[in-house]
């Protein structure tokens, strides 16, 4: 049975803060006391291992009845000609649009009654020489009625996870007037896909972070440092996701002020999942970021 997304805006901070269950087991993130996770495709294994792994997640998450969400996709199947992740709802070929669209009623039909708060889709595939065009609008409108249609029917939340590399559905106010009526489905934002959005075409990114924040119905929190977006920045390409840590700056050359970041979101009384590797300094690095994070939650959290 689903847990309304309307007792997240009640509830608050008792469901605040999760990590993804790339590096962290489901115990280990109760343990550390984090207030939720998200289970996640794991990098590793063929198909049906990570399959496997992320039901077998599901199932034992639900059974410690402790709040969880899921980024799809769970289910793969062989005519998904495509990486798992790859999104191609906006694709110019109805052939390709349609299989995501597929794939997506595939999982939320069989996740019907996991119990889960809300799944997590990529939207908008990597289209750099595409423009932004009146027909690309009311295609992405009318995607995501279909993706309304299947949350409704199958009583799951869905986030469209914000990605700014579609160069003709990148902004922000395209994003929120195609969800922004919509009851079962809504905007995740991934401040490090927003940053790099922001390098790729020149957007402002305090405005539009608090453009995003106001409007989103969860986060994704990852930090990176240097210029360009995903292969043609450097830090990206090595350690790709960097785990927040409180020190970093953006006068230091982080693309946010991690603590300042965080405070902002928080204040939404909305789910926040760290979304990081261990690469960038190792696992040492990465457990400090993490406890400086849960540490920072409780404190804020008091304040409330």
């Amino acid at each position: 049975m689903k847990r309304p997304f309307a007792n997240w805006l009640v509830t608050g901070s008792d469901y605040m803060l999760g990590i993804n269950t790339v590096y962290l087991s489901v115990d280990d993130t109760i343990d550390r006391g984090f207030d939720r996770v998200e289970v996640t495709p794991s990098p590793i294994g063929d198909k049906m291992k990570r399959q496997k792994k992320m039901t077998d997640g599901i199932e034992y998450t639900n059974s410690k009845n402790f709040p969880f969400s899921i980024h799809l996709p769970v289910y793969v199947f062989d005519w998904f000609k495509a990486r798992d992740l790859d999104a191609f709802f906006l694709d110019e070929d109805d052939e390709k649009s349609n299989m995501s669209l597929e794939l997506l009623r595939e999982n939320l039909k069989k996740l019907s009654d996991c119990g889960v708060d809300y799944v997590v889709t990529h939207f908008s595939g990597a289209y750099r020489d595409a423009v932004r065009s009146k027909k690309v609008d009311e295609k992405a409108r009318r995607i995501f009625l279909e993706i309304q249609e299947m949350a409704n029917k199958y009583n799951i939340y869905v986030c469209a996870e914000y990605m700014g590399g579609n160069s003709s559905f990148y902004h922000p106010e395209q994003w929120l007037e195609a969800t922004r009526e919509l009851d079962d489905v809504g905007i995740l934002l991934d401040t490090g896909h927003l940053y790099f959005s922001t390098q790729i075409h020149g957007l402002d990114l305090d405005e539009n972070f608090e453009l995003l924040r106001n409007h989103a119905r969860a986060f994704h929190f990852w930090n990176i440092f240097g210029e360009g977006a995903y292969n043609t920045c450097d830090a990206y390409m090595k350690y790709h996701h960097i785990v927040p840590r409180l020190h970093q700056t953006r006068q230091d050359g982080w693309a946010y002020d991690a603590q300042d970041v965080f405070t902002r979101m928080h204040r939404t009384g909305r789910p926040i999942v760290i979304e990081a590797t261990q690469r960038y300094n190792g696992i040492e690095y990465f457990e400090e970021g993490i406890d400086e994070l849960l540490a920072l939650n409780s404190a804020l959290n008091q304040k409330l």
